[in-house]
């Protein structure tokens, strides 16, 4: 993924390791990674709510709500 003037963009053939995992039907680290800068941020008073966003899209990717797919990484913007 990339960052430019504000929007997301994603590299097409690119698959994360999180997308890999999920698709193999194995839990992926990023609960723990982006949970651990959510509680983080919460102790200190801030909020982090990219991080937030991508913590609720990877636990509805791990209940079956939601498909592990690409294009998801749009709905970190929504």
């Amino acid at each position: 993924m990339d960052h430019r003037q504000g929007r997301l963009l994603m590299m097409s053939n690119t698959l994360t390791t999180a997308l890999q995992d999920w698709r193999k039907g194995r839990r992926a680290e990023v609960l723990d990674l982006n949970g651990h800068v959510v509680e983080t941020s919460k102790r200190a008073g801030q909020s982090a709510p990219v991080n937030q966003r991508i913590v609720e899209i990877a636990r509805a990717i791990e209940r079956g709500s939601l498909s592990a797919q690409p294009p998801n990484a749009t709905l970190i913007e929504a």
